[in-house]
């Protein structure tokens, strides 16, 4: 009885690998309610509808820092992103142009968009379902610029039909914001809003390798509001 049940999990199974070989990742992925667009939206600039609250906290050694933040869909090009306040206090005319500079797009009309033939099964059994993915390099705003060149893992839930997070991973040194890094791995939380229907980035979990050690940045996103 146990082999019996074995064999047909297993058929199960390939016959869902197949169906998946049979179609295009970015269509296979649409039967477990995810599509390219919902990988895209977090992301969005020019075309971003929510607006919502961060708090952003930075971990440098010993050293802690909390930055509170919000971004405005509705702002001028470049003026979306501002700094609130940092360790309780208005920030410095320096800590206002770092912030500005690396996260701000100069930009209209930036929203990023995942290359087309870029999305690949990397696994999958009868619970989950992993697939690889890139965005274009032009289509990154600047808060998200160092993704470019990086191959994105999303992480879908079949049982429940929901995206649950997806980790960025380069091993090559590169300046992420203004660290100049060895390697980092990004790790961003979704959640399923049911009212709007949409994903959103719960919170973004950054850790850097550089020459004088680990950097931690863990940012939170709430209280979103739709504004167009």
């Amino acid at each position: 009885m146990k082999k019996a049940l074995y064999f047909l999990s297993l058929g199960l199974l390939l016959a869902t690998t197949t169906q998946a070989q049979d179609k295009p990742v970015s269509v296979y992925i649409t039967q477990f309610n995810v599509t390219p667009a919902d990988l895209e939206s977090g992301l969005k600039d020019s075309d971003a509808t929510f607006r919502f609250d961060a708090k952003i906290k930075t971990i440098i050694a010993q050293d802690t820092s909390v930055q509170l933040a919000a971004f405005d869909p509705e702002a001028p090009v470049s003026e979306k992103w501002v700094i609130l306040a940092k360790d309780g206090e208005a920030p410095t005319k320096k800590e206002f142009k770092t912030f500005y500079k690396y996260h701000n797009t100069k930009k209209d009309g930036v929203n990023a968009k995942v290359l087309a033939d870029s999305w690949a099964i990397e696994s999958e059994d009868e619970n989950s379902l992993v697939v690889s993915f890139q965005y274009e390099t032009s289509s990154l705003p600047k808060k998200y610029h160092f993704l470019e060149d990086t191959k994105g893992l999303a992480y879908i839930n079949k049982s429940a039909n929901r995206l649950t997070h997806v980790i960025f991973k380069n091993d090559t040194p590169l300046q992420v914001k203004q660290y100049k890094t060895n390697s980092y791995e990004l790790y961003v939380k979704y959640y399923y809003d049911t009212q709007d229907k949409v994903y959103l980035i719960e919170w973004e979990d950054l850790t850097m390798e550089t020459s004088n050690g680990k950097i931690k940045e863990l940012s939170e996103f709430n209280d979103y509001r739709k504004e167009k």
